[in-house]
C-alpha cells in the first residue's frame, strides 16, 4: 500500500481534535494509507451496498486489542466525489479534496475512539469494539464535524455542505449524527457519555443525546419479572 501524506491543512484540523476533550491521548499519528478496497462480500437479494457510506470510502482496520491504522479508497471516493460535485455543482478537483478530508477525519475519529484512552484502556479498548453500529459511527462523524470547531471560512462551509449532503444519503448508523444538530459544540458531554457507554455498553445510541440510562430500565424490568415468576411457582 502506498502511504497517504497528511497536508499541511489536514494536520492544521487534526491538532483541533487531538486531545478529544482530555480523555484521550496518544504519542503519534497512526499509519494512513491509500489502500485497496476488499473483495466485496457475496450479497443475496436483501443486502444492499451503500456507496455513500463513509466506510465504503474508506476505513479503520484493526483488532479489539490491536491498534489499527487508516487506508482511504481512492477510486471510490473519486466516483463519490463526483456524483456529489454534480448534485451541488461544485468543481471536482476540489470536491475530492474535501471527500478525502472527511474520509480521513472519519475513519480518524474511530482510532481515536478504539485506541487512544488515557484511563482504563484495556477495557475501553474492547468495549468500543462491541459497541452498536449507530454508536461507532456517530463518533466518528461528529469528529469531522469537531474537525471544524470554531471555524467559519469558505472552505469549512463548504466541506460541512459535502458532508452533511453525503450524511442524508447514507445507511442509518451514519444517518444518527444527524440527531446531534443541537449538540455539535458539546464535545466534552459526548465525550463522557460516551465512555459511560463503554463502561456499561447496553444504554445504546439515545444515551448520547440524553445521558438516560435506557438499559437499564430494560433490565430491572428482566429482573422484577424473574422475581414474579419465582413467587408464582
Amino acid at each position: 500500500m502506498k502511504a497517504y501524506r497528511l497536508s499541511p491543512d489536514e494536520i492544521y484540523h487534526l491538532k483541533k481534535i487531538e486531545k478529544f476533550a482530555g480523555h484521550y491521548t496518544f504519542e503519534r499519528w497512526p499509519e494512513i494509507y491509500w489502500g485497496t478496497p476488499p473483495q466485496e462480500q457475496c450479497l443475496d437479494e436483501r443486502q444492499v451496498i451503500n456507496t455513500s457510506d463513509t466506510d465504503f470510502l474508506g476505513a479503520y482496520q484493526y483488532r479489539p486489542n490491536e491498534e489499527g491504522h487508516i487506508e482511504l479508497y481512492r477510486d471510490r471516493i473519486n466516483d463519490c466525489a463526483y456524483r456529489i460535485a454534480v448534485d451541488l455543482g461544485l468543481d471536482f478537483e476540489t470536491t475530492y479534496a474535501d471527500l478525502c478530508y472527511i474520509v480521513l477525519m472519519h475513519e480518524m475519529g474511530h482510532w481515536f475512539t478504539h485506541w487512544c484512552h488515557k484511563l482504563a484502556y484495556h477495557h475501553r479498548r474492547k468495549a468500543s469494539t462491541e459497541q452498536p453500529t449507530e454508536v461507532k459511527e456517530t463518533l466518528a462523524q461528529l469528529t469531522v464535524i469537531w474537525s471544524f470547531a470554531r471555524l467559519s471560512n469558505a472552505k469549512v462551509n463548504r466541506r460541512k455542505n459535502i458532508f452533511f449532503h453525503l450524511a442524508q444519503r447514507q445507511s442509518y448508523p451514519y444517518q444518527q449524527v444527524l440527531k446531534f444538530e443541537d449538540f455539535y459544540t458539546k464535545r466534552g458531554t459526548i465525550i463522557r457519555r460516551f465512555n459511560d457507554l463503554l463502561d456499561e455498553k447496553e444504554w445504546g445510541v439515545e444515551y448520547l443525546l440524553d445521558g438516560k440510562k435506557h438499559g437499564l430500565i430494560h433490565k430491572e424490568f428482566k429482573a422484577e419479572k424473574k422475581v414474579s415468576l419465582k413467587k408464582s411457582k
